[in-house]
């Protein structure tokens, strides 16, 4: 008779090799719920805001300090922001916005310095050099405030960073900002919402 049979020491092999997917998939599964307990452990509380709503007010010449949320969640249309008028703009003119946004994308009009971490209250005065241009093109950017956040890979949540920003305003003005979240009510991403303090007169204080 003739035929193949295995042997004691094969059928053994084969009984070892058998559990290894079960093996990874347990592991993969543990992998997971420990990435979701941690993940739920390490989420922030993030501030959240209201969208701004209202009309476009004229500032005038007076020191303004205010806070706006824009709703920029839209992924494809871009919100565009006026510190003169204090509002945003539905429909922008090219030579009257200051700043705009997409999600987290912020692309400004003119240049911008980032003043890096510092208490709000202590920047007095829009600095006279290190202002980055925007550079406009498919992808714009601007280096000065394209990581205005930090990202944590674990929750998933987006954190503005400390510092603070000064820029040159379209209608020769200038103003400080910084971003206080990225977040509406409801967690609703791609709501950035400013505390900025705006002067019309170049040079004079910002406090």
């Amino acid at each position: 008779m003739t035929g193949t049979s295995s042997t004691p020491r094969e059928d053994r092999s084969a009984n070892r090799a058998a559990p290894v997917p079960l093996i990874a998939g347990a592991v993969l599964f543990l992998v997971v719920i420990v990435y979701l307990v941690t993940a739920s452990f390490l989420r922030k509380a993030m501030p959240m805001f209201e969208p701004t709503v209202g009309t476009s007010i004229q500032h005038g010449d007076s020191l303004v300090t205010d806070t706006i949320t824009v709703d920029a969640s839209d992924v494809d249309e871009w919100r565009f922001f006026d510190f003169a008028l204090g509002t945003k703009l539905e429909v922008p003119d090219t030579s009257g916005w200051d700043l705009a946004f997409r999600r987290f994308h912020v692309m400004p009009a003119a240049p911008v310095a980032n003043l890096g971490p510092r208490d709000f209250a202590d920047v007095g005065a829009a600095p006279t050099s290190g202002y980055v241009e925007t550079e406009f093109a498919h992808d714009t950017v601007n280096a000065a405030v394209d990581r205005w956040y930090h990202y944590n890979i674990i929750t998933h949540q987006l954190e503005p960073t400390d510092n603070i920003y000064a820029m040159k305003t379209s209608d020769g003005g200038t103003a400080k900002f910084e971003f206080l979240s990225y977040y509406c009510v409801g967690v609703k991403p791609g709501c950035i919402t400013l505390r900025y303090v705006y002067q019309r007169q170049p040079g004079q204080s910002l406090n």
